[in-house]
């Protein structure tokens, strides 16, 4: 997909953190306001990947990685071909067991650099197949 109608889903618990990810994307991608969606929990993504899709999820995972990780589980279930990139700080057992089985497309640290960030969705939505 790739192009500028790319849609790009952000999951975060953390409005500072997704504040800064919206305004780091829109500076850096040819995405405007309408290509991005803020969600804050798992309900709320599976009811838009359901109902108008998207080309990548970016998920926080926050401190709740067991429940974030089904949540994503789920929505592997419905977009099976859907990248995700995940933002974690912490790299042990969960993260390894439950969430890097999914098959993600990219993880970063939570303290990423933008330019991070941005290279891991600008390749995500390179493979991204179209929204359905």
């Amino acid at each position: 997909m790739g192009d500028g109608n790319s849609r790009v889903l952000i999951w975060s618990e953390d409005q500072n953190h997704s504040a800064r990810i919206v305004t780091t994307l829109e500076k850096a991608l040819p995405l405007g306001p309408e290509q991005i969606t803020v969600c804050t929990n798992g309900e709320e993504v599976m009811a838009i990947l359901l109902d108008r899709g998207a080309d990548v999820l970016l998920c926080d995972l926050g401190s709740e990685q067991r429940r974030v990780a089904a949540a994503l589980a789920n929505c592997k279930r419905v977009r099976p071909r859907l990248p995700i990139v995940a933002l974690t700080a912490d790299f042990g057992d969960v993260f390894r067991s439950k969430v890097l089985p999914l098959g993600l497309h990219y993880y970063l640290s939570a303290d990423f650099e933008d330019g991070e960030l941005v290279e891991s969705i600008r390749s995500a939505m390179a493979s991204a197949p179209a929204a359905h």
